[in-house]
């Protein structure tokens, strides 16, 4: 059985990347952008899309957060974006 390919991906802020980033399939984008607005958070920047693609040729845009934005948070409202819609 193939295992697919993560839709999300949480990217944590390191000592070069002070904003916390996620970088999603353009298909789930909107979606998950909304998700994140009504979760009170809004992206630092314009989605941007990226110039690579991912697995199976899918698009991907890349989402900055304000960079106070706790990573535990983020893992959790992940995984709640996930589970409502069924991507786990």
């Amino acid at each position: 059985m193939c295992e697919q390919p993560e839709q999300i991906v949480l990217f944590p802020t390191t000592h070069e990347q002070e904003n916390p980033t996620f970088h999603v399939e353009a298909s789930l984008a909107e979606d998950f952008l909304e998700f994140l607005k009504q979760k009170g958070l809004s992206a630092w920047e314009p989605p941007q899309k990226l110039d690579k693609v991912g697995p199976d040729h899918r698009r991907i845009i890349e989402l900055k957060l304000e960079a106070e934005t706790p990573q535990h948070n983020l893992e959790e409202l992940l995984e709640q974006f996930r589970s409502l819609h069924k991507l786990t």
